[in-house]
């Protein structure tokens, strides 16, 4: 899977919540398979991005609006790829939608039209039904309390109801917390949502009628909040993957009545996404692995369940190999691969000096079957005046450089160490190597001024703090 850095954003919510849509993907045409991201790429400004296939290059950010507040922005790309995008205004935290109109490759910013301007207006989901009429659902902060609010537009969403001041429809109680997805199912809209972290329910409008039918109750439970997200099949069934406090799961909906439940994962699963390949859902999601660590991996629906979960980013994961060498010992090369993959504390150091680094020669060494660009550290002790130097394998020598995110000794912790801004960035002339038989993409991390006090490790992993993942839209 191709790994590119986008852009450097500034917003502390720069993706979508995993119940919004913010990657999509141009269906047909001159341009088909050129991907649309939607990004707040400062506290204020709401950009998007673009790249085809391979997709190992982005277009410089094109700004949509600049009065944003930094708080989760939703999309949705219709027919004609036209995108419309919806987010909480800067200071009033009043909800605002903008269609941008695709013509021959590229979008046009059009006018920016208000949907709510009560209360304070958060998370907002855009659908459009088969009759073409615009959908937004969205949790609405008032007196301490949330609720999930629908409105709709017949006009490409320049009219929102009876005006701006209509709340629209209350779909749910007040609670503690409230997040909502939204998604056309043949004749119905449907929108699922959770309450108060307990409650997972869902709501369907016929298109062709004026209200809501009542609610229909999924999931009551602990820990449901916005990791939830829901797709249609290719032969219509509904399908939710939804995390609590304890586990991953998955319901399907056949039209009439929801089935059973599927442990998806006996752990929680962050930013789980579900989509079905035919009749097959798979889910995608996140796996804690530890301090500032997390690992993706997908699993898809078998005859007796889901299988067992598998990577889905090489590269980011476990080293495949660690070893720490001391440059004094009589065996100096030490594995420790499996200490560094666990999370126990202080169980990653050369058994003869009890430090991960000491005396000028030590060093460690990093191997992965594919190309990596972080080193995510959990030390126990962290190191004192030493210094090491980081380099890489060229096919005849080691070649020094400087990390992307700076000279790092394993003076500090936790810490990620970007190698390289990402994958695509990696060297070119980075060959494998066949070290202690394991032929391998290696970096080396060697000691030049000895520590006064070495560092000892307790988790050295590839994997990244990646969260808030989301899936193409077709």
């Amino acid at each position: 899977m191709i790994n590119t850095t986008l852009c450097e954003a500034t917003s502390a919510n720069a993706t979508a919540l995993p119940t919004q849509s913010t990657l999509f993907r141009v269906a047909g045409g001159q341009f088909a398979g050129r991907l649309f991201a939607l990004f707040s790429r400062t506290p204020t400004t709401i950009s998007y991005a673009v790249a085809d296939p391979p997709y190992l290059q982005w277009s410089s950010p094109v700004d949509i609006v600049t009065d944003a507040a930094d708080f989760p922005v939703g999309g949705y790309i219709d027919g004609n790829n036209c995108i419309f995008v919806v987010y909480t205004k800067q200071t009033s935290h009043d909800l605002a939608v903008v269609k941008l109109t695709y013509g021959a490759g590229s979008w046009s910013v059009g006018t920016v039209y208000t949907v709510y301007n009560g209360d304070d207006n958060y998370f907002p989901t855009i659908c459009k039904d088969s009759d073409q009429t615009l959908y937004v659902t969205w949790s609405r902060l008032s007196g301490g309390q949330y609720t999930v609010q629908a409105k709709l537009s017949v006009d490409e969403g320049q009219t929102w109801g009876t005006g701006p001041s209509d709340a629209g429809t209350a779909l749910s109680a007040a609670g503690s917390s409230g997040y909502s997805v939204l998604l056309c199912r043949a004749d119905y809209m449907y929108c699922l949502y959770t309450l108060g972290g307990t409650k997972l329910a869902c709501r369907r409008k016929d298109i062709n009628a004026g209200t809501w039918e009542p609610e229909e109750v999924i999931y009551t439970g602990l820990g449901l909040y916005d990791d939830f997200q829901a797709a249609v099949s290719s032969d219509n069934r509904l399908g939710v993957v939804f995390s609590t406090s304890a586990s991953l799961y998955f319901k399907e909906n056949d039209g009439s009545s929801w089935g059973g439940l599927f442990t998806v994962d006996g752990d929680p699963g962050l930013s789980p996404q579900v989509r079905y390949n035919g009749a097959t859902p798979h889910v995608f999601y996140g796996q804690n692995s530890g301090t500032n660590q997390r690992l993706w991996v997908y699993s898809r629906r078998e005859a007796a369940g889901f299988a067992a979960s598998e990577e889905l980013l090489p590269g980011f994961t476990p080293f495949d190999v660690l070893q720490c060498y001391d440059a004094s010992s009589g065996a100096p090369t030490y594995d420790c691969t499996g200490q560094a993959a666990d999370s126990a504390a202080g169980d990653v150091y050369h058994p003869d000096s009890g430090k991960l680094l000491d005396a000028a020669g030590d060093a460690v060494y990093f191997g992965m079957n594919d190309r990596f660009c972080r080193v995510s550290v959990v030390l126990a002790n962290s190191g004192a005046g030493g210094a090491v130097e980081w380099s890489y394998w060229n096919g005849t020598a080691w070649v020094p450089f400087v990390p992307a995110s700076g000279a790092y000794h394993f003076d500090s912790t936790p810490l990620c160490v970007r190698l390289w801004d990402d994958v695509q960035s990696t060297p070119a002339d980075w060959q494998k190597l066949m070290k202690s038989t394991q032929f391998k993409f290696w970096v080396r991390a060697a000691v030049t001024d000895a520590f006064t006090s070495g560092p000892v490790g307790s988790q050295i992993t590839a994997a990244a703090n990646f969260d808030d993942v989301v899936s193409a839209v077709e």
